[in-house]
């Protein structure tokens, strides 16, 4: 059903806007959704590999970063206050933590949910069975969804939100919630950063030009010979100075262009420029258990390839890799090597360095840093309190907070937007 005034205007179908829409229906408020997408959800699709990791039994705020105020600088983020406070909000208005609200909202809807190790995600394993569950209840509510039409531009006069669209399409509402997201997932329908960037610029809200996170990076050196290689380790992120901004264990992948995995996605969003990463490819071994082993190996079987001893402990072509660029030939005979090689090699093992040229783009990022500063919003119900614009609301990606991969962005994209939807004003 059209309405000549609605009583809040969603823009963005993701999932923060859907569940924003649902909740400001579910109280009796006419609303619509503007999408640019031909459907809703669209993002959602392709999320945890179209498996859809929707929540994380482990979750806390210092799983959260943002890009106004880096990790390393001191003190608590301010994203991690307002990811508390915004998680304080859920349990005082409902009695349960974050994932446990996620597993029950979803139940509610009908959705069977599955937990591996602390990851949850629908039963059926698919992320459509999420996007369904929102539409479902959307078309439940009467919600208006115009799909395929992107707003572009936004006033807000005598108290009410104009939006128009590409389409011609005009909008008035009392109400305003923008879920547009972020640029990050640009090959699967994310709005731009000149998009979302107008139509904050419309209605005068401060932000961050966006940045791509969670996505690979890249190193000008040439690591080819071992592209395709996976390696368990310790990997580390440094500044060119030599400081520790964070540290993560887990599976990297090789690559043509750079290193990759969850692990390497999760620094970034610690990453700056000038920035070198070190791999600990032998976290549980010691030097002093390393040189013994590798001193009675000398002694025991003088001919054997050096290579071939650090194949016990690591991959073979990465073996290669770090005797050609520590001691020289990957020919080269343990009964050749010195004690100051044995020295070397260790280091090279859980220290290898890799100097960051940068990360991948928004084409290749799950989630953006950047949006509109935390600071400006009320965490009890996504209200934008500078500058005074009204009844503005703004949730999920468009904020300054990235979470790391697991569930976290989900998470906070679907809290934010029942909080607003909650929070908006009749």
């Amino acid at each position: 059903m059209s309405f000549d005034i609605y009583d809040v205007c969603i823009i963005g179908a993701g999932a923060s806007g859907m569940i924003a829409a649902i909740e400001s229906s579910r109280r009796g408020l006419s609303a619509v959704v503007m999408e640019k997408n031909r459907k809703p959800g669209r993002k959602l699709y392709a999320t945890g590999n179209g498996r859809c990791n929707i929540t994380n039994l482990k979750m806390d705020e210092t799983y959260y970063f943002s890009l106004y105020n880096k990790p390393f600088d001191g003190g608590r983020l301010a994203c991690d206050s307002f990811v508390e406070e915004v998680y304080g909000v859920l349990a005082q208005k409902t009695g349960v933590s974050p994932a446990e609200f996620i597993e029950s909202y979803f139940g509610e809807l009908g959705l069977s949910l599955r937990n591996h190790d602390g990851y949850v995600y629908p039963a059926s394993m698919q992320a459509s069975s999420v996007v369904w569950a929102l539409t479902d209840m959307l078309r439940h509510y009467g919600v208006e969804i115009r799909c395929g039409e992107t707003a572009t531009s936004i006033e807000y006069t005598d108290d009410i939100y104009i939006v128009t669209a590409d389409t011609g399409t005009v909008i008035r509402s009392r109400s305003l919630i923008l879920a547009a997201g972020s640029p990050a997932g640009s090959g699967v329908g994310a709005a731009t950063s000149p998009e979302i960037g107008k139509l904050l610029n419309c209605l005068g809200v401060n932000y961050v030009p966006f940045k791509p996170c969670l996505c690979p990076m890249s190193t000008d050196t040439d690591i080819s010979r071992i592209s395709g290689v996976r390696a368990r380790c310790v990997v580390s992120l440094y500044s060119s100075n030599g400081e520790l901004f964070c540290s993560e264990e887990g599976e990297v992948n090789f690559t043509d262009y750079g290193i990759s995995g969850i692990v390497i996605f999760n620094l970034t969003c610690c990453y700056t420029k000038d920035c070198y990463i070190t791999l600990n490819l032998i976290p549980e071994v010691s030097r002093d258990a390393f040189t013994a082993a590798t001193c009675g190996m000398r002694e025991k079987s003088p001919e054997r390839r050096t290579v071939a001893l650090l194949n016990g402990y690591i991959n073979d072509k990465l073996a290669a890799y770090i005797v050609d660029n520590t001691i020289g030939e990957t020919g080269t005979k343990i009964g050749d090597i010195s004690s100051s090689d044995i020295e070397a090699l260790y280091d090279a093992c859980t220290s290898l360095r890799f100097d960051i040229s940068g990360t991948g783009g928004f084409d290749k990022s799950q989630s953006s840093l950047g949006g509109v500063l935390t600071e400006n919003i009320n965490a009890c119900n996504m209200q934008v309190v500078y500058p005074d614009a009204g009844n503005l609301y703004i949730t999920g990606e468009l904020l300054d907070v990235a979470g790391k991969c697991g569930g976290y962005n989900l998470t906070f994209a679907f809290i934010t937007g029942y909080l607003a939807g909650n929070g908006v004003l009749r």
